[in-house]
């Protein structure tokens, strides 16, 4: 089973270098790894260039902006059967690969599976590192079952025809995109709805290296619900009655404060601040038009709070 590698970067030449190493020492011999720069300058470029001559290597420079867009670009200059994508201050297990690959070798009805994402570098005393965990592996085979799985784009793969039918990542979701987040959320909904599973298990994982201040957490914490209420807003205009009942059991999850599974964004804010951002997501998701052909939102510029 061929896998691509994925890694959509802006602005973090150091950071990028170290991900790329990363993935590059993975034991799986069949992959690739396509790094797409959405930089400001040429820094991370220059950070990068060393593995230009490396066979398994591919850097696109692109002024594009957005991580779905990234990765869509990405993913498209690629041909591995399976994707696996991680963030550019992310690094992964020697292992990682072969975990992934053999998550979907093992249930051919499985069409996204999400890792650990387990704090990494710590920079700042006073800052915190978002991440996610499972002690457990989680197996969701219904859009019923939606509110007990989440997972990051971080530590996340993909077979490659899902990709397609889903017609790539919408690219208003996600950091950078004018709804901030909510990627990972809306191609989960849409696999289940079209008959994937979605895995999660701890056998993956990578360590995420992004120290975040806590006035860059509340402001994260805020994107992270706002990205999420869009992404679900989308869905009910087109699958009312699942969608409504996810709704209602992950409302009930949010007044309870998360458990097993939640991001974990420690000192970002308590629920009041999340449900305001999921709550004006949602408003702003409904009342954005939709690309029919491929349940894409129309593009419309938000401003952040």
């Amino acid at each position: 089973m061929s896998c691509s590698v994925v890694i959509s970067t802006c602005d973090r030449g150091d950071l990028a270098v170290a991900a790329v190493e990363s993935v590059l020492g993975n034991r799986y011999g069949d992959f690739d790894v396509t790094v797409v720069d959405q930089s400001a300058d040429e820094s991370t470029a220059a950070a990068l260039e060393v593995y230009g001559i490396h066979p398994k290597f591919t850097f696109i420079r692109s002024k594009t902006r957005g991580l779905s867009v990234g990765r869509n670009i990405g993913i498209a200059a690629s041909s591995g059967d399976v994707i696996a994508l991680t963030d550019d201050d992310c690094r992964v297990a020697e292992d990682w690969l072969g975990e992934m690959t053999s998550a979907f070798a093992a249930d051919n009805s499985v069409g996204i599976v999400f890792g650990n994402v387990l704090p990494g570098r710590q920079t700042s005393l006073n800052g915190f590192i978002p991440c996610y965990s499972r002690d457990a592996p989680q197996v969701t085979k219904s859009i019923y079952q939606k509110h007990r799985t989440g997972g990051m784009g971080a530590c996340m793969g993909l077979r490659r025809d899902l990709w397609r039918r889903s017609r790539g990542f919408d690219p208003s979701l996600g950091a950078g995109g004018p709804y901030f987040a909510g990627e990972e959320t809306d191609l989960v909904i849409r696999a289940l709805i079209a008959g994937y599973g979605v895995v999660e298990t701890p056998r993956i994982s990578v360590l995420h290296d992004g120290c975040r201040t806590p006035e860059e957490g509340r402001a994260l914490l805020y994107r992270y619900w706002f990205g999420t209420g869009a992404s679900i807003a989308k869905n009910l205009k087109v699958h009312p009655v699942p969608i409504l009942v996810l709704l209602i059991r992950l409302a009930q999850r949010l007044i309870s404060g998360g458990g097993e599974g939640a991001i974990q964004l420690d000192g970002a804010g308590g629920r009041g601040r999340k449900m305001v951002a999921f709550a004006r997501g949602m408003i702003v998701g409904l009342a954005t038009p939709l690309d029919v052909d491929c349940c894409h939102f129309m593009r419309c510029k938000v401003e952040p709070e």
